[in-house]
């Protein structure tokens, strides 16, 4: 299952790697939601764990799981400002550009 999603996402994502200068939009993106979503669904259920396995694989999963959601909840949060078309300050903007070939 889990090689069907990453041909697929992969497809459509390492051709962004053949021009690197050139600038990308999100929305560009969109085709390959459905097989992110299955990919990390997919992992997300590898580091939980099996239901018979041991108490403790599975509160490490739990934890690691967590801590995932945790952190793309909270870089989400920072992007809403971007993803939602908000006013914010020319500091705030750059602050949120990590990689040059965001506008």
């Amino acid at each position: 299952r889990a090689t069907v999603v990453l041909v697929a996402f992969a497809a459509g994502w390492l051709s962004w790697f053949l021009e690197p200068g050139r600038t990308m939009f999100i929305f560009y993106m969109a085709p390959l939601v459905p097989f992110l979503a299955l990919g990390v669904t997919l992992a997300l259920g590898d580091m939980l764990g099996r239901a018979s396995g041991t108490e403790t694989r599975r509160l490490v999963g739990l934890l690691a799981v967590c801590g995932y959601v945790a952190i793309v909840a909270v870089n989400f949060g920072w992007l809403w400002p971007l993803l939602s078309g908000q006013l914010i300050t020319s500091e705030a903007w750059h602050a949120r550009i990590w990689f040059p070939s965001w506008i």
